[in-house]
């Protein structure tokens, strides 16, 4: 049993409970957030251990969750096999760069596994609360910092060594470059999933309008045009043909005829009161759209460059690509697993979006559509940015599964017990 128990006066804490606590913490170590002021100061070691444990008492309490993992996860073993193969030859730039990252895919995708076939609703809860609880206190904390410290905005968007040269003390606690992005795919729970906070509809409104204000102070602009998306998109996703359906589905369109007929007026605002960085991207955009397409400007000519070096890489080899040397051009997650590997970089992209093909014969319709949306999200988002960080893939393989299956489950209890007997 999982809740905890009281029992002739006494507080007791099933095996259950521990294991779930466990699950909780591995959670929140990879979001990134709260937990590091705690796990910092942790061995590499000492986590992986904990993992262990808790995927080799997984396997005790539920004898066909290891052949589950591995039905989910193969793609992604056999990827990260080949990176670490391409390591012992000699070839170790992709290696060095990005082997923690899909190592803690294989752990996500293993608490994916875990919780969404074989996890209690209480347990989904347990989970999805405490990750509702850390991302709220990073984002009002990270909000804080972007306007207090206008510096933090040029250290949220750079790696670790780059942050180091720009502060001499980088706060703990507050998002980053993946923090942003997870923001995006939180936001297409807030505005689609039905059941979420059905009789507040304020509460919606007001952190999708935080969201918007954190995403433009970060000035990480990609996430912030894919915010914009989302909350569009939003005004045409809706549970059944309703008024309210009818009527989103009006302001989604005005919008966006709004937009295509005054894009120049709203970039030129939105220019003015950006700050450099963001202001120079939407100027490009600006210009992309005016010449129909056009690639100009320094940041889209470095990332077309970038593109085109990994395509480059996979075209020159299309078996086995650079096979991990550094060819690839570092900003697009799918375009330089074919760039470094091949056809065989294909594991790693199905292999982050495989728990997708598995998790929608549990779903209600309308829970499907929203899971094609994220999947849609995070494919084209990965096409043009580095997106198999850790925090992206708790939302992506942990929380949006994880509230669509708890949500789903719901809904269909409730339609069981409704139902006359």
């Amino acid at each position: 049993m999982y809740s905890l128990q009281q029992r002739k006066g006494r507080l007791t804490v099933s095996y259950d409970d521990i294991h779930a606590l466990l699950g909780l913490l591995i959670v929140l170590w990879l979001n990134a957030g709260n937990a590091r002021f705690v796990v910092e100061n942790i061995p590499m070691i000492v986590k992986l251990g904990l993992v262990c444990f808790w995927f080799l008492w997984g396997i005790c309490r539920h004898r066909y969750f290891l052949f589950q993992f591995a039905t989910v996860a193969w793609p992604m073993i056999l990827f990260v096999m080949l990176v670490f193969i391409s390591k012992t030859l000699g070839q170790g730039d992709y290696y060095r760069l990005y082997a923690n990252n899909f190592l803690y895919i294989l752990i996500l995708l293993a608490v994916f596994v875990y919780y969404y076939f074989y996890g209690k609703q209480r347990q989904r809860k347990l989970i999805l609360a405490a990750y509702v609880i850390d991302m709220a206190v990073v984002s009002v904390r990270t909000l804080y910092e972007l306007t207090t410290n206008p510096i933090v905005v040029r250290a949220i968007s750079t790696g670790a060594e780059q942050q180091a040269t720009l502060l001499d003390e980088i706060p703990v606690g507050i998002g980053g470059y993946g923090f942003c992005y997870a923001l995006v795919f939180g936001t297409i729970l807030i505005t689609m999933l039905p059941e979420l906070l059905k009789k507040h509809a304020w509460v919606k409104i007001a952190a999708c309008g935080v969201i918007l204000v954190l995403l433009f102070e970060a000035q990480i602009t990609m996430a912030f045009l894919a915010l914009i998306a989302v909350i569009v998109l939003s005004f045409f996703v809706g549970k059944k043909r309703s008024a309210w359906r009818i009527l989103g589905v009006g302001c989604g369109v005005a919008l966006l005829v709004v937009f295509f007929m005054s894009y120049e007026t709203i970039l030129d605002w939105a220019i003015g009161i950006a700050d450099e960085s963001m202001a120079q991207r939407l100027h490009e955009i600006k210009i992309f759209f005016q010449t129909s397409g056009e690639v100009a400007g320094s940041d889209m000519t470095s990332r077309w460059r970038l593109y085109t070096q990994s395509l480059d890489a996979f075209l020159a080899h299309p078996v086995y690509g650079s096979f991990g040397a550094q060819e690839f051009g570092c900003h697009s997650s799918f375009l330089d697993m074919l760039g470094a590997y091949g056809i065989f970089g294909a594991l790693g992209i199905w292999g982050i979006l495989s728990p997708y093909a598995v998790m929608r014969k549990y779903l209600l319709p309308e829970y499907r559509r929203i899971a094609f949306i994220s999947l849609l999200t995070i494919s084209v988002l990965a096409i043009v940015n580095v997106m198999h960080s850790s925090e992206i893939m708790v939302a992506f393989l942990v929380v949006i599964p994880l509230s669509l299956r708890y949500f789903s489950e719901k809904e269909q209890t409730k339609g069981y017990e409704g139902c006359p007997n």
